[in-house]
């Protein structure tokens, strides 16, 4: 996990050269309740994120941390979005968030991710620890939209990837307004020591930097919460780590409790497999799609269709079927 990797770099270059920024999130990580997203619930989740925005407006208003201090990760080597990654702003291998609740309706998330070797060495950076990135920026996200007054607001900038897809769509482009309007930029708290030593000029350098990378950020964040408080979307079941912390002897620390959250099958779907002779695991393998819908009773995932691989496209229910072999 990519939690674990943080603890691993408590007192590294990287956390020297950001006077225990590592540290002191890697606090707040050992009392965190910590989930891993399967690639199909992070994809289901970035999907309601990017294509159907007024569907994550909707959840929004239930949106609940279920815990005081949460840290979801994922990977983004399957990402639908790794092909639009630049020189400037690689896709990373890893996301993570640390979401802690300063006040009730109010949520505070710092984001980390972790790049692969090949993208730091391009980047000069040789140093094992520099592949780890804790944003200097954080985003308070408030589901009401009512900030407190004490909390600072700052205007995000809608990515190019949103005005393309949505400015010709008023429903779509009044719902990425408003879910932009219930964020607001912050400098990361585990910054503290750093921000007292630092010249302003590279502070605002590192904030520049920070605002890049998070541009769309908490919108997925926003759809993974959503997707924890759905009634119907997701299993979660406790990662079994036994065998592997038995071989870590010595000096090795234990890998981190987590629970691992994935895409929960319907009647229907279940029903499809059942029929082609698929287990749960082999049909979670291919992308769902889906959104939410809001009932009084809670937040409810729908999903009209599953789909084979991305080059396939959308297929109707009655044409899906697997073809070739499928890696669990």
């Amino acid at each position: 996990m990519l939690a674990d990797i943080v603890l691993e770099n408590v007192g590294s270059a990287a956390d020297r050269q950001f006077r225990g920024a590592i540290t002191q999130l890697a606090t707040q990580l050992r009392t965190a309740q910590r989930f891993l997203f399967s690639d199909t619930s992070a994809e289901a989740m970035s999907q309601v994120a990017f294509a159907k925005p007024s569907s994550l407006l909707s959840a929004v208003p239930m949106v609940r941390l279920p815990f005081p201090t949460v840290w979801l990760e994922w990977s983004e080597r399957r990402s639908l979005h790794r092909s639009e990654a630049t020189e400037s702003l690689p896709m990373p291998d890893k996301f993570g968030v640390l979401l802690e609740t300063p006040e009730e309706g109010l949520i505070l998330a710092s984001y980390v991710w972790l790049h692969s070797r090949a993208s730091a060495v391009a980047r000069g950076l040789h140093d094992e620890s520099a592949r780890l990135n804790l944003s200097y920026l954080s985003s308070f996200i408030c589901p009401s939209g009512q900030f407190p007054d004490w909390v600072p607001r700052s205007k995000w900038e809608i990515s190019d990837e949103y005005v393309q897809r949505f400015s010709g769509n008023e429903r779509e482009w009044d719902a990425i307004k408003a879910l932009t309007s219930l964020e607001s930029a912050t400098p990361c708290r585990f910054y503290g020591a750093l921000i007292k030593t630092v010249p302003p000029l590279q502070l605002k350098q590192l904030e520049a930097s920070a605002a890049e990378n998070l541009v769309g950020e908490s919108k997925r964040v926003i759809a993974a919460i959503a997707l924890l408080n759905s009634r119907n979307a997701i299993d979660i079941v406790d990662a079994d780590l036994s065998k592997i912390n038995r071989k870590r002897t010595g000096t090795k620390p234990k890998r981190l409790s987590h629970s691992i959250v994935t895409i929960k099958l319907s009647s229907r779907q279940s029903a499809s497999a059942e029929a082609q002779h698929l287990s749960d695991a082999e049909i979670r393998e291919h992308e769902v799609r889906g959104h939410f819908k809001v009932r009084k009773s809670g937040i409810y995932w729908w999903r009209p269709f599953i789909r084979g691989r991305s080059e396939v496209g959308v297929l109707p229910r009655k044409h899906y079927r697997v073809i070739g072999e499928i890696q669990s």
